[in-house]
């Protein structure tokens, strides 16, 4: 999903890449096979046939593709009917001109507008490229619904994953504001106002990503309740080497990480512990990094529905470009969160710029 990103989506695909010309260059040759092998007679020749015909499909569907390719933003800004309408007209007239320039140059016949066997030339080649048109902008038309409606569904599942962390987050805030009210009031008052900020922050539900900035000013204000609660038996140890501005992140997929290191690590240790969290771009992808102590006699299992939820959340936005692993040894447990590097807005037009 990466909101994804690029040229906007659209019915037209990218025919102008490797992939879109060799396909379109194959399905020319096949149907030019085709023709060929319905329209020889017993007595002609089949490779001459297949000659003419594949010379005059390609040369048909790569101008056509070439003015597809060049009004390609425009048109997938357009309703579908209107897509469907402009190219319609693009192959039709790319077909009108094509069979004319074949009639003069290939036949070696003089154009007359009153010679039917010409008309019938011409107009039997548009029926038949305004049907295989028609027939692919069907297909266009369909595939791009689906992928409209999978948008959609996993937009919806995004938002119901998200709204299963934020609630969690602050029934703890608030379990942590009950417990200061009666033994440090001021504490408490303040505590509430770095609630009123997070819960401002994450407000805008349109937002799938946020800066890393962002998203680590969220984890410092909710580690601030914490030690407020915890004291002394909370540090942080933060190992910036990365750009926050420059990377976007969806909004909270790390404090929740950050929350298990809490509640699950620090917490359960009567000492206390630091958490240390670490962040780096390594091969186009933000690499972090949150390790913490945990108690030998504790198990980590607690863990594995926040790290699932993220976990989701990060396959409908990233499929296979994301991953979040985790594990343990002798005395830390350690989560590792690797994203593909996306660039905000402002990042962007500062690198088109220089």
């Amino acid at each position: 999903m990466s909101n994804h990103l690029g040229a906007p989506h659209g019915m037209i695909p990218n025919l102008c890449i490797l992939p879109g010309a060799f396909l379109v260059v194959l399905f020319s040759v096949s149907l030019s096979l085709l023709i060929s092998l319905l329209s020889t007679g017993p007595n002609e020749s089949f490779w001459y046939t297949f000659g003419l015909t594949s010379s005059f499909v390609l040369w048909v569907t790569c101008l056509s593709t070439l003015i597809l390719c060049w009004l390609r933003n425009r048109l997938n800004t357009l309703s579908a009917p209107a897509t469907t309408s402009f190219v319609l007209l693009v192959i039709g007239l790319t077909t009108v001109i094509a069979s004319l320039l074949t009639l003069r140059f290939v036949f070696i016949v003089s154009l007359e507008f009153d010679n039917t066997a010409q008309w019938w030339f011409v107009g039997r080649n548009v029926f038949v490229a305004e049907m295989v048109a028609s027939v692919w902008l069907r297909y266009l038309y369909l595939e791009q619904q689906m992928q409209s409606s999978i948008k959609a569904e996993s937009e919806a599942q995004f938002k119901a994953l998200q709204a299963k962390i934020q609630p969690h987050f602050f029934f703890n805030t608030l379990n942590t504001i009950a417990s200061l009210i009666h033994i440090a009031p001021n504490r408490a008052e303040k505590t509430i106002e770095q609630l009123a900020d997070i819960f401002r922050a994450s407000l805008n539900p349109k937002q799938q990503l946020i800066s890393l900035e962002e998203e680590v000013s969220l984890c410092k204000a909710y580690l601030k309740i914490e030690q407020e609660r915890l004291g002394d038996k909370l540090t942080v140890n933060w190992d910036i080497g990365i750009d926050l501005e420059m990377a976007l992140i969806p909004p909270f997929t790390l404090q929740p990480i950050i929350e298990n290191a809490v509640y699950h690590g620090i917490q359960q240790i009567s000492s206390g512990g630091t958490i240390f969290i670490k962040m780096n771009v390594s091969d186009r992808k933000v690499v972090i990094q949150v390790s913490n102590p945990f108690a030998s006699n504790t198990r980590q299992s607690g863990n594995q529905m926040a790290l699932d939820n993220i976990r989701k959340r990060l396959f409908i936005r990233y499929q296979q470009s994301a991953k979040l692993t985790s594990r343990q040894d002798e005395n830390d447990y350690i989560v590792t969160l690797e994203l593909p590097l996306e660039k905000s807005e402002g990042q962007k037009h500062e690198h088109l710029d220089n």
